[in-house]
């Protein structure tokens, strides 16, 4: 009885004709419901706009578009040199690529500038650059750093680390090939000043700090062969243009209590050079602040009372330089210290060897001489080539150079020791003495146990 019933109810399903798709479209609808689903598109459409930059894929082309842009003249220089005969071809393709290196540049004075904005999506919840977004943007600059300042190493298969997984990229073909370009995403100091407003516009500014020189003891490598490199994060006044000049005026606590501005007078900020971007402060050029005693003068008979006063009088004078401008007029935001090495495979390649392979080199001797330029390179610059440059050298023999080949060089024929030598080595001791409580610090703080 039930299964004729069942049979019964499904025979009449069946003769029961379907609704076309069409149909349901011309369900009525409440003019309130067209509206929220029209404003919804709307809404859908200006959230994707807005936040572009953290869609799949941005970050990858943000950060290899320089990539990208140098993959592109390398194929047009191909193209223009089709018909041209295999050597000359082969020496065209060997001369720009030896053309990207820094010849004869001073690594202390390379700079490297990227810019960017804060976005809706790099903003935080008070509408600043996030702490996060300041990691996010040094990943694009420091590849661009890499590409400036160490070319060469690139097209030989070197890689960048910082002890963090990384990403490979082949760039370019044949003798000019870039094997294996890293982007690392650790080992990096920020110190944080002062924040970036929303919708700013901000600069980026890479340059070498200072190189570790372990491996010059009994020619061996070690773990300290690393690189500092200094990013710094700043931005203009709205009124840099103007020629007025600006003194900030603190008191002890740190509060600010206005500025003088002289606009009659011409702007005393000089013009922007590459020289003129500050790396390492040796001193605090702190104008009309006073440097606060310390309790061990102090003539207070309470030293809790000094305490405060010298801390009070420190939380002024960090204040005043947060505000303090760049030499260029520019105001200082973030300071970012990343601790990198260069690898080939598992093999350290020491700084101290590479950076003159690229053609860095200290300035001439006498200052009436020309200085160093592809025009007039230095004179180790065409010991460098000979490890890669055909006919005496290849890219295969400046690898294995690079990954120990130097260490069978005898001391006295060691070109690259003598291309960093004298100002060039004074100066990486100063910065390395600066620089390196940061990279100990950090390391040590692993050691220290907590409760849990």
């Amino acid at each position: 009885m039930l299964g004729q019933q069942s049979r019964a109810g499904l025979r009449l399903l069946a003769r029961i004709p379907p609704m076309p798709f069409s149909n349901l479209q011309k369900l009525p609808r409440s003019k309130s419901t067209t509206l929220v689903l029209s404003a919804s598109k709307y809404v859908f459409f200006v959230l994707l706009l807005i936040n572009f930059r953290s869609l799949p894929f941005a970050w990858h082309i943000h950060v290899f578009l320089p990539l990208l842009r140098l993959r592109l003249q390398y194929y047009l220089l191909r193209f223009r040199i089709l018909f041209k005969p295999k050597e000359v071809r082969a020496k065209i393709l060997a001369d720009w690529g030896e053309g990207l290196c820094p010849i004869g540049a001073n690594p202390f004075e390379l700079v490297v500038v990227h810019h960017g904005w804060t976005s809706v999506d790099d903003a935080d919840y008070n509408g600043h650059l996030s702490n996060s977004s300041y990691a996010k943007a040094l990943d694009a600059a420091r590849l661009k750093l890499v590409l400036k300042a160490l070319p060469a190493f690139g097209r030989s298969g070197g890689w960048m680390a910082l002890g963090c997984a990384s990403t490979s990229l082949s760039i370019l073909h044949n003798s000019i090939q870039f094997n294996s370009i890293f982007i690392p995403h650790a080992a990096t100091h920020f110190h944080f000043i002062r924040e970036i407003p929303f919708l700013s516009n901000y600069e980026m500014r890479l340059s070498i700090g200072a190189w570790d020189h372990k491996w010059y003891i009994h020619s061996k490598l070690s773990d300290r062969d690393k690189m500092f490199v200094i990013a710094r994060y700043v931005s203009f006044p709205n009124n840099r243009h103007n020629g007025a000049t600006h003194k900030l005026h603190v008191d002890g606590s740190g509060q600010q209590l206005g500025t003088n501005n002289d606009s009659t007078r011409p702007s005393k900020i000089p013009p922007t050079t590459s020289n003129d971007f500050p790396r390492i402060l040796l001193s605090t050029p702190a104008e009309d602040l006073t440097t606060p005693a310390t309790p061990g003068n102090a003539t207070e008979v309470d030293s809790n009372l000094q305490a405060e006063k010298t801390a009070k009088a420190m939380e002024g004078l960090a204040a005043a330089q947060s505000k303090m401008p760049e030499s260029d007029g520019a105001i200082l935001h973030c300071v970012a210290i990343s601790y990198i090495c260069f690898k080939h495979g598992r093999i350290t390649v020491p700084p101290g060897v590479l950076l003159p392979c690229e053609g860095f080199s200290k300035p001439p001797s006498t200052a009436s001489a020309a200085p160093f330029s592809p025009t007039n390179p230095p004179a180790h610059w065409k010991k460098a080539q000979a490890l890669r440059v055909a006919p005496s050298g290849s890219m295969p023999t400046f690898t294995k150079f690079l990954k120990g080949g130097w260490r069978d060089v005898p001391e006295d024929e060691r070109w690259w020791e003598d291309a960093l030598n004298g100002p060039i080595e004074e100066q990486r001791k100063a910065n390395l003495e600066i620089l390196d409580p940061v990279r100990k610090g950090m390391e040590g703080a692993r050691f220290i146990k907590n409760s849990f």
